[in-house]
């Protein structure tokens, strides 16, 4: 239970007029630049701008509350991220229009093998690096923890991509490139994303840079920005084989 304490509770016991200056400081920083942005986001979704707000202000908190890291990235940082990937991940799309239009049901699992991507490579990251923050997980265990992530990635891939097999041939009929593009694409995509949400804060802490600081954002950029590319590639090539 030790290790589930929120960081915030354990700084409390050592915090002094100089964090809490520092912390005010970093605060008003992170403020000016999150609310106007969450603004945006939130007009950019299509909810009213109050929502971003009270999104980012909860969200804060709640991070703060019960982050288990003095570094948290949120806000800002993670929204730009967004933003970064998803202007490439619309250029790398802009080549695969013509695959598009010849099979418009391509379109529709876009969101689902970004967002699997996304999701398997933060939480193979936070594992990481919750490891290393309490020491249960030694630097020099890094060929044995990404062993370990290949095998939970080959599990994770194979369930996520047979369900959607089962799903594509149940509810698309007929439709057998787009079947095996999302099911192939979705198993690589898992794999991967498994795999550099493992690598990266293992790296970074060998060089001596806190994985905390750069590990969800690159993960995330990298994750939507492959991730889609290794759909196109796979959709391509199976349309080809099935003469599209």
């Amino acid at each position: 239970m030790k290790d589930l304490t929120p960081q915030l509770l354990r700084s409390l016991k050592h915090y002094s007029r100089q964090d809490f200056i520092k912390d005010v400081t970093a605060g008003v920083i992170v403020a000016i630049i999150a609310l106007p942005l969450s603004i945006a986001l939130a007009l950019a979704s299509g909810v009213a701008p109050e929502q971003g707000l009270y999104t980012a202000i909860v969200a804060g908190f709640i991070i703060s509350a019960l982050g288990g890291s003095k570094v948290q990235v949120a806000g800002p940082t993670a929204a730009f991220a967004t933003i970064v990937a998803g202007i490439v991940a619309s250029l790398i799309l802009a080549g695969f229009e013509e695959q598009l239009q010849a099979v418009t049901a391509l379109a529709l699992f876009i969101p689902i093998i970004g967002g699997t991507g996304g999701n398997v490579g933060v939480q193979a990251s936070a594992i990481v690096v919750q490891g290393l923050a309490n020491g249960s997980l030694d630097i020099r265990q890094f060929s044995r923890q990404l062993g370990k992530e290949v095998v939970i990635g080959l599990l994770n891939a194979t369930v996520m991509s047979a369900v959607m097999l089962v799903y594509n041939l149940v509810f698309l009929p007929g439709q057998y490139a787009v079947t095996a593009s999302v099911a192939v694409s979705l198993f690589a995509v898992v794999m991967f994303a498994s795999l550099l949400g493992t690598a990266i804060p293992l790296t970074l802490e060998k060089l001596h840079i806190n994985p905390a600081l750069a590990t969800g954002p690159f993960i995330q950029i990298s994750n939507d920005i492959f991730g889609i590319l290794i759909y196109v590639v796979i959709s391509t090539w199976f349309l080809q084989l099935w003469g599209f």
